[in-house]
């Protein structure tokens, strides 16, 4: 029996771990990442079972009066009366903006050259990291359009998701629970989807020089063609991804281990200065830690990705389940003859 999966993560693994370059790409192609959006699904649903929604938190600001208090009139009258502070107001929100605006364009950048520079690798081609930012930065308006597109998309049904289950929250905290189990379920199977079309689109984009409606529209049909395939690769790597997750708890803690034991034993001795010198270290290493094997994870996530999407577009591919029922039919057809 072929190992589809098992070649395909392999190839991952030594591409991301012989190529250290490629980490710095995976921290910051991490960026437009879909993570934000789960992380507002799960705020916005956290107390659904009790009825209470992201709608009634709205309602709640609204009655405030924070809204009316942002208005032009009262604005006007606050320049007035302290310019400096309404000033200082709209340059952070203008350098936090932009700081941000700056952050998602390297991101995007980031995004096409990982996924370029990995097929490079893949493929047996020379490539470097100037290479594949110059692939990036050439393709960057595409990627940005394609992930502004899908995140808008994914962000409006959050929205729409959580006001229909605003409308039908019940008094039962049973039945309140299975509706937000229910809509959890909706969601994470159209974010999912929705994932894998922004990879696949974005791999169109840089590998295939798609347009942006090209780009999404043969992503769905690849991943409508190969579902199977996509779904079952999702339920590896979610499965490597809590075991590793569980081995990087465990080694952090394990390298923490001796700033926590100088640390509380300078506090117990009362040392100050001392305790904070190795809580300081101890949030360093923890920190490094985070951003370098994170940095190391993501690329190799997007590796395995972008080798399964083009093993599937050159090649196609065939489902484990369906090859162990084929495996299976060939085996009965081998004992009746």
């Amino acid at each position: 029996m072929e190992f589809f999966y098992r070649k395909i993560l392999k190839r991952a693994w030594l591409i991301s771990w012989h190529n250290k370059w490629l980490w710095a790409l995976g921290l910051f192609a991490a960026i437009v990442g879909n993570g934000s959006v789960y992380q507002s699904l799960f705020r916005g649903f956290s107390n659904i079972e009790s009825g209470y929604t992201i709608f009634d938190t709205m309602r709640e600001y609204s009655a405030s009066g924070i809204f009316s208090y942002l208005t032009f009139a009262n604005i006007a009258k606050i320049w007035q009366a302290d310019a400096t502070m309404i000033g200082s107001m709209f340059f952070s929100i203008l350098f936090i903006v932009c700081f941000l605006a700056l952050l998602f364009a390297v991101g995007i950048i980031a995004q096409g050259s990982l996924i370029y520079g990995l097929i490079e690798i893949d493929t047996g081609k020379k490539t470097n990291w100037r290479d594949c930012l110059k692939v990036g930065r050439g393709h960057f308006w595409r990627i940005f359009g394609l992930n502004v597109f899908t995140k808008i998309f994914l962000l409006s049904l959050l929205i729409f998701l959580a006001y229909l289950v605003s409308l039908i929250v019940a008094p039962s905290a049973l039945l309140n629970m299975i509706i937000y189990i229910v809509s959890f379920l909706i969601f994470f199977i159209i974010g999912l989807i929705i994932y894998f079309i922004t990879i696949y689109g974005t791999a169109y984009v840089v590998l295939r020089n798609c347009k942006i409606i090209k780009a999404l529209t043969s992503a769905f049909e690849l991943f409508k063609k190969h579902l199977i395939v996509n779904l079952e690769m999702a339920m590896i790597l979610f499965i490597v991804n809590f075991v590793f997750l569980i081995v990087f708890c465990v080694a952090t803690f394990v390298a923490a281990s001796p700033f926590l034991v100088l640390y509380f034993l300078f506090a117990v001795a009362g040392v100050k200065i001392g305790a904070m010198i190795a809580s300081s270290l101890l949030i360093t290493m923890v920190l490094a830690m985070f951003v370098l094997i994170g940095s190391w994870w993501s690329s190799f996530q997007v590796s395995a990705w972008t080798i399964l999407f083009d093993q599937l577009t050159i090649f196609g591919g065939k489902s484990k389940i369906i090859r162990i029922i084929e495996n299976i039919k060939n085996k009965r057809l081998k004992k009746k003859s």
